[in-house]
């Protein structure tokens, strides 16, 4: 070891050098003294060693989640939010795309759910069809198999919807010599299967190569809120019932060609005037007699009055979608420069018996999309009209008829969707 200058100053001449005994005692008490000190700031700040490691962690996460962000808002970024608006998918569900959990059922599955209406048995309006559809696309979800649609009744529904994915229609021969069940939820065990998706693990219901499925009761908010699925539908924890529907709807279908024209002739008429609208259903009618009774024809005075407020052809265009052909003949009668129409019978796609119940769905699903393009809208209690508001995406100018009178509707609430939808 050797002393620094002083040291050797002192020694002089005689090269004064430490003994090894000596050196050894020197580094010891050295050692024992840093040991002491590092002990003295554990008991003094218990914190600053966990702070350390702490503070190395933050760091390196705080540099990798920049990283992370900057490539997620790059990727992001390249798709104007006005664009992404406008192909309908909810902001939070845009947010959800960001994670590696996807949304669609198992592309590489060979078993497959089919929601099916035209085997026999009941399905269901419009309304109740959608709610089947989401329920059994969720349900492929969780279960990862794939998801197809066979809708035959009272129509091919491929006449006016087009699939925007190839794998969502089965092809002639798909499914031969494989093994099939059926299962059919109208309303009671529907009912039963969404409460047991809270409390267990439905899965196992879904056991065979093919399962034909149908119900005509929601299920997005019990499967979202279970505790069995949270993985498979992490992708929609964070979106509203209302969102749901839109996303998945949209990322299904678009209309046929015709149908499309027809929508763009609609609007055309429209004339970039504010289009207030109105869904009134009156269940039992000379138009629909085999329909339950809902509203008394003779007390909708209250819609009408709600027409009258806008009643200027200079700024607004008015629709109304009905399954009585009274009210369709009054609105034309009682607003004749601003009321537009969509050509076709009025039928209930389920209940009704006319000649013509292919033109009728046609109507039926073009008169939904049209909902969902207005800027006003006051519907009655029917799903029809529940779904159309759910696309149209917004509580803004939301309305409902109710007791009579026409009221601020919120989509989320029990007003809007009462327990046993």
């Amino acid at each position: 070891m050797v002393l620094p200058t002083s040291y050797r100053s002192l020694c002089g001449l005689q090269n004064c050098v430490i003994s090894k005994k000596k050196s050894v005692v020197v580094v010891a008490l050295a050692l024992m003294l840093s040991i002491f000190t590092l002990y003295m700031y554990g008991v003094l700040f218990p914190n600053y060693y966990s702070n350390i490691g702490y503070l190395q962690f933050s760091n390196q996460t705080s540099i990798r989640n920049k990283t992370l962000i900057r490539s997620k808002t790059s990727i992001r970024n390249k798709t104007p939010i006005r664009k992404q608006i406008s192909i309908g998918i909810p902001i939070s569900a845009q947010n959800q795309q960001n994670t590696l959990i996807s949304t669609t059922p198992g592309s590489q599955s060979k078993n497959v759910i089919v929601y099916t209406c035209g085997r026999g048995g009941l399905c269901g309006g419009l309304g109740d069809r959608q709610k089947g559809i989401i329920a059994a696309y969720l349900i492929a979800n969780i279960t990862g198999k794939k998801f197809k649609v066979e809708i035959t009744t009272p129509c091919n529904i491929w006449m006016v919807l087009k699939a925007k994915n190839e794998n969502l229609v089965i092809h002639k021969d798909e499914f031969k010599n494989r093994s099939s069940t059926s299962l059919y939820l109208i309303d009671g065990g529907g009912f039963s299967l969404r409460q047991e998706s809270t409390i267990s693990d439905i899965r196992s219901k879904f056991n065979n190569d093919v399962v034909y499925f149908r119900t005509n009761v929601d299920f997005v908010r019990h499967l979202n809120s279970s505790k069995f699925y949270t993985k498979e539908l992490s992708w929609m924890k964070s979106m509203k019932r209302h969102e749901v529907y839109k996303y998945i709807w949209e990322k299904l279908f678009t209309l046929t060609e015709k149908v499309q024209k027809r929508l763009e002739d609609f609007l055309a008429k429209r004339s970039n005037k504010t289009l207030v609208c109105a869904q009134v259903r009156i269940g039992k009618n000379p138009s629909n007699m085999l329909d339950s009774a809902k509203i008394d024809i003779n007390k909708i005075d209250a819609f009408w009055k709600f027409f009258e407020k806008y009643n200027d052809a200079s700024k607004y265009r008015f629709f109304v979608t009905t399954d009585a052909g009274k009210v369709r003949d009054d609105g034309k009668r009682k607003f004749p420069e601003l009321m537009l129409d969509t050509y076709g019978p009025i039928v209930h796609v389920e209940r009704s018996r006319v000649k013509d119940m292919c033109g009728g769905q046609e109507k039926v699903i073009l008169d939904q999309y049209i909902l969902a393009l207005c800027d006003i809208l006051v519907i009655s209690n029917s799903g029809f009209g529940r779904v159309g508001a759910f696309r149209r995406g917004t509580n803004k100018d939301l309305y409902l008829f109710e007791n009579g009178e026409i009221v601020r509707a919120d989509m989320d609430s029990d007003q809007f969707i009462p327990g046993g939808w």
